[in-house]
């Protein structure tokens, strides 16, 4: 395949070489070894994220949905049409084959992001635990502490 076009960002050569190999469907760690990357497993599934790498990679597969002329919808369709025929020919290791890909596809397996706000007054309760000793925490933890609810004031 040919390396993809780039516009706004060049690439680097290693990149670049990136690039192609996830678009002749090699892995992350796949390609990233045959780019030249010599990280591990977690860099390099990193290498993906860089702007350049991902913003080529997306235009290149947006040429390549246009040349193709098949649409998302359109391969949904297909993987469910095999796991109908799967069914029928009682092939459960297909079916399944069929039913990770369309999950795939529509995001099922991406994980959950969970946004977590604090209030104020959480927030300095947060700070109040973080000021504790191990000793305190565990104390805590075991029910031993007394805890008073109130203010306190340091008198000098």
């Amino acid at each position: 395949m040919a390396k993809p076009r780039t516009t706004k960002s060049k690439l680097t050569e290693k990149q670049a070489d990136y690039v192609e190999a996830r678009l002749d469907g090699k892995s992350k760690t796949q390609a990233a070894k045959l780019a030249g990357y010599a990280l591990s497993a977690t860099q390099n599934a990193l290498v993906e994220k860089a702007p350049s790498v991902s913003e080529a990679l997306a235009r290149a597969r947006s040429e390549l949905a246009s040349t193709t002329q098949i649409k998302r919808v359109e391969v949904i369709e297909m993987l469910k049409e095999a796991y109908d025929m799967a069914k029928l020919v009682s092939e459960p290791g297909n079916m399944v084959a069929a039913a990770r890909e369309i999950g795939k596809m529509l995001g099922f397996y991406e994980p959950e992001t969970i946004k977590v706000q604090m209030t104020l007054q959480q927030s300095n309760m947060k700070q109040k635990f973080e000021a504790l000793s191990d000793e305190e925490l565990l104390q805590i933890a075991e029910g031993q502490a007394r805890v008073i609810d109130g203010e306190f004031h340091v008198v000098s």
